[in-house]
């Protein structure tokens, strides 16, 4: 049996409030969360990965209501790892243009021009599997 964890426990463990916790539960973003007899919410590894998925979504500018399109996908499994893929392809071109706009000389002096690097991301093929890397698609 997995361990279990109270709401208390995962902020402490992800460094994340307890309102934007129940928030991500609110709207949908964390698959399969349980509740006890009296309602508290009680977190497993897998609830865990998707509070870390949905932190990394965001810190990428990612939208909640484009979250909750990603986590459904990978809730749907293989089947959706195109989608997933387009999704990540669009993303980095978002990001990729954020970037650029920062290195416009007329934002920032030329001596602190940020590298413009293509990052490689990781797609969950599920929250209970490990993580996909996009390269071998």
């Amino acid at each position: 049996m997995s361990k279990s964890y109270s709401i208390g426990e995962v902020a402490t463990m992800t460094k994340l409030s307890i309102p934007t916790i129940r928030y991500y539960d609110k709207e949908g973003l964390i698959p399969e969360l349980k509740k006890d007899a009296s309602g508290a919410r009680c977190f497993d590894d897998q609830n865990l990965g998707a509070l870390e998925m949905i932190e990394c979504l965001k810190t990428a500018g990612m939208s909640i209501k484009d979250i909750k399109t990603f986590m459904q996908w990978n809730l749907e499994g293989d089947t959706t790892l195109k989608k997933r893929r387009d999704f990540f392809d669009q993303l980095h071109v978002t990001v990729l243009a954020q970037m650029a706009a920062y290195n416009e000389p007329s934002i920032k002096s030329s001596t602190s021009k940020v590298t413009i690097a293509k990052p490689w991301l990781m797609v969950r093929r599920s929250m209970s599997r490990p993580a996909l890397d996009i390269r071998k698609l």
